[in-house]
């Protein structure tokens, strides 16, 4: 590990970043994130970032499988579920512990494996794109905001299997007016482009076990500011061709650069680092959900 063969550099507490990272540090690097989306970003994107605290929650975000319930191994409180089929298009029972009314020709269901809808979990750049592909039209999309059942229910905080009720952190009705100002700020025409009204795919908070970085995308340029768990700070600087990212980083101990690779699922950037003082290189992983 890198903090082995240097521990005398305050940078080893600088470039390797964390999974875990302690509430504090995470708030503060949040706060001048949420601040630099409200001045930069398109009026779609940043409507679509107010969506994210209801997108990203439980009741919506495990109806969309970030829980899957149909791996074997599924963490589903309830097992593994059946998974749909042309001949049974809702898949395994789930209203013997989902058991609130339902109206007749609908059930408790998830998106069947392979379908876009099933985003949950993801990072905000391909919850975004799910949520486009998935729905025909954004009046669409109000639409099953306004008037599917389960959406109700999850805004009720509705579990399984009798546990307390646990809702988003809005109404329904305030939601369904964020979703119409997204929908709005898109425009009928762009729907189909998917990455309109999407935020770039690295733009946001990165975690890993030394610290914290926050990356800005515009276009093909990305900027970043990290903050060490140590109180030191650093910056990156490079390019992202929507699979990689090529940089060079800095701080007041050293400087360098590296290549990053996104994940597939848009969660993960993994790559190395080089070391200008000495040449030597050393992995570095970014995780953002």
């Amino acid at each position: 590990m890198l903090a082995a063969r240097w521990p005398r550099t305050r940078w080893v507490a600088s470039v390797l970043l964390a999974a875990a990272l302690p509430a504090v540090v995470a708030a503060l690097v949040a706060a001048p994130l949420t601040r630099a989306h409200a001045a930069d970003e398109p009026p779609a994107v940043a409507a679509f970032r107010a969506m994210l605290p209801v997108l990203q929650h439980p009741r919506c975000a495990n109806c969309h499988g970030a829980i899957d319930v149909f791996a074997v191994n599924t963490t589903h409180a309830g097992g593994q579920i059946e998974a749909p089929t042309e001949d049974n298009p809702f898949g395994g029972d789930c209203q013997s512990c989902h058991t609130a009314p339902m109206p007749e020709g609908q059930r408790w269901r998830q998106p069947r494996p392979g379908d876009p809808a099933r985003w949950g979990g993801l990072a905000p750049a391909q919850i975004c794109r799910g949520l486009k592909a998935s729905r025909m039209s954004g009046a669409d999309l109000v639409d099953h905001v306004r008037a599917d059942r389960l959406v109700a229910l999850g805004f009720e905080g509705k579990r399984g299997q009798d546990l307390p009720a646990a809702p988003p952190p809005m109404t329904q009705d305030q939601f369904l007016a964020l979703t119409q100002q997204w929908v709005t700020a898109i425009g009928s025409d762009a729907w189909s482009d998917p990455s309109a009204g999407c935020p770039a795919p690295l733009t946001g908070s990165w975690s890993s076990s030394y610290g914290q970085t926050v990356l800005t995308q515009t276009d093909t340029a990305v900027s970043g500011a990290i903050s060490y768990t140590n109180g030191n700070t650093g910056q990156l600087s490079g390019t992202f061709d929507g699979h990689t990212l090529t940089y060079t980083w800095w701080n007041d101990a050293d400087h360098g650069d590296g290549q990053l690779t996104l994940s597939a699922s848009g969660c993960t950037l993994g790559g190395y680092f080089v070391q200008a003082s000495d040449g030597a290189r050393g992995a570095w992983t970014l995780t953002q959900c």
